[in-house]
């Protein structure tokens, strides 16, 4: 049983987020940490969060935990932005071979599409509008042995009713995990907290993220699909 998750708190404000500073009070120092900064300009719970800047050429917000094993994985974050109509992919299960489950958000939709290493394709919709400038939930669950995913939002972030659900298979190649990443692809800027991925069930709501065991391994790649 495994698990990571950080809420951000032990951060300084406007200070780029690292693996070297992202532990303590906030929870689970991060594998991986690219191009985000801690900020008080918004935050769904405390006084922190993340601020993932809009994408710019190569350049894209990023924050991951190592991922290892079989079997289904659960993964949550909190998000908020001013549009999703850019259509952004803003969290990743993927596996050591990068085959990988992605949320994406739309000015209509939410939606999970699945990569294969030949093409992506979307296996489950869910046909509500995400909020925009206010704080939503998004939560996935993926079994990267059967290609089973779940995808759960949340418009009202703390709320245990889902505003949608939605589910799918698509059979990926065998593959194990590799890692989760909350990402900003495609997106204007957003914020990001309490992010945290278990393999023991679903998160739900924060209360306490960073209360979740740390896991060890190697470093997290960021995958890069072919169909970006």
């Amino acid at each position: 049983m495994a698990g990571a998750a950080n809420t951000f708190e032990g951060g300084t404000n406007t200070t780029a987020i690292s693996t070297g500073n992202s532990g303590g009070t906030s929870g689970n120092a991060f594998s991986l940490a690219e191009n985000v900064t801690f900020s008080t300009t918004r935050a769904a719970h405390g006084l922190l969060s993340a601020r993932m800047p809009a994408e710019s050429g190569p350049t894209r917000a990023s924050l991951g935990y190592d991922l290892s094993g079989n079997g289904t994985r659960w993964m949550r974050g909190y998000f908020y932005s001013a549009s999703w109509a850019s259509d952004p992919t803003l969290m990743l299960l993927f596996t050591a071979d990068f085959y990988s489950f992605e949320v994406q958000l739309t000015a209509t939709q939410a939606r999970v599409n699945v990569y294969n290493g030949t093409s992506t394709a979307t296996t489950a919709t869910i046909s509500a509008a995400p909020a925009v400038n206010q704080w939503i939930r998004v939560e996935l669950q993926a079994n990267n042995t059967t290609g089973a995913a779940e995808l759960r939002l949340y418009n009202t972030a703390d709320s245990s009713t889902a505003t949608g659900t939605a589910t799918g298979t698509r059979t990926i190649p065998a593959s194990a995990w590799g890692g989760a990443t909350w990402t900003n692809i495609g997106a204007a800027e957003t914020y990001a907290d309490d992010v945290g991925w278990s393999d023991e069930g679903w998160l739900g709501p924060a209360v306490s993220a960073a209360s979740l065991r740390p896991i060890i391994g190697a470093s997290v790649a960021v995958h890069r699909a072919a169909s970006w």
